[in-house]
Formats: C-alpha cells, structure tokens, sequence
C-alpha cells in the first residue's frame, strides 16, 4: 500500500466524494472530506488515468481521514492512531502532498527532478568547473523557488516529521 501525508486543511471547506465498491452489495457511499484530501484523491485519480502501469499511482492508498474512524467517541480511533507510526513505516511508499501546484512550486519541482543527473552529467564531462558561475546563478534562482514549497502549511504540522522520517 502507499501511505498519504498531507494536511487536513480547512475543516469547514468539505466536498463530496464517493467511497466504496462499485460493485457488490455495500456500493458506493457518499462522504464529505476537506478541499486538500479532495485535490489530491483527483490528482491520484488523474494520475492513474495517465499512467495506468505506474506503480505510485496504482493499489492500495492508505489515507488517515478516510482509514481512521473520525468519531471522537469510539474508543477504537485512539487505537488505530496509536499504529500510524507503523502504518508509515511499513508502507512500500509514502507520498507527501504539499498541495496544488502553482508555476513557481512546479518550476523547484521539474529543478529537482531533473538536476541530479544534469550535476552528475556535468561532472563527469568537467563542465562544472568550467561553468561554476552558471551553476551559482541557477541555485539563486532554485533557492528563491525551493522556499515556496517549504513555506507551505504542509511543512506546520507536527506529525509530518514522524511520517516522513518513518518512510
């Protein structure tokens, strides 16, 4: 399974969605979640319509709103709550939504995926040294980039740290 960290967002923006089997006698129920967990169920939704034989998008997911019993009176939510380190740790893998992208959260991103192999390109080919000026020039403006994503309300929460380092 993979497990999903994100934040909750705003408790009073809720929009439906439908959860169960489309096929069977349970069928498909409606179920409000927040604006955050309802961009990234049609973000996963899109992505598994795009890339059907990726693994990432693909199985099972693992999403605290949607696999925590949310009524604080059942004394099984405590429970359950007390396994999420564990639900984290043994996930084949995590994904962290940060939220939506916007141009300049997209533009660290394509930079860091593709940076890796364009330093290890260019070390190994003797541009770095020949070109190091440009290399500064380009982390000032990825540094200006990278601070976007880490001033999201993402990075706030106090669980985030426990999931990611138990990843």
């Amino acid at each position: 399974y993979t497990a999903l960290s994100y934040t909750w967002g705003d408790q009073d923006a809720l929009d439906p969605i439908q959860v169960g089997y489309t096929t069977g006698i349970s069928g498909l129920r409606p179920l409000r979640v927040t604006r955050n967990l309802h961009d990234i169920l049609l973000h996963i939704s899109e992505m598994q319509r795009r890339e059907p034989l990726r693994g990432r998008w693909t199985g099972w997911w693992w999403i605290d709103a949607l696999c925590i019993i949310q009524d604080d009176t059942n004394p099984e939510k405590d429970i359950q709550i007390k396994n999420m380190p564990s639900i984290y740790e043994f996930a084949a893998d995590v994904v962290a939504w940060i939220g939506p992208g916007d141009p300049i959260t997209d533009q660290a991103m394509r930079y860091i995926e593709n940076r890796p192999s364009t330093l290890r390109h260019a070390a190994a080919t003797g541009y770095a040294n020949a070109h190091l000026a440009s290399f500064e020039e380009d982390f000032r403006e990825v540094a200006l980039y990278l601070r976007e994503i880490f001033r999201r309300t993402y990075w706030t929460r106090l669980w985030i740290l426990q999931e990611l380092a138990l990843a």
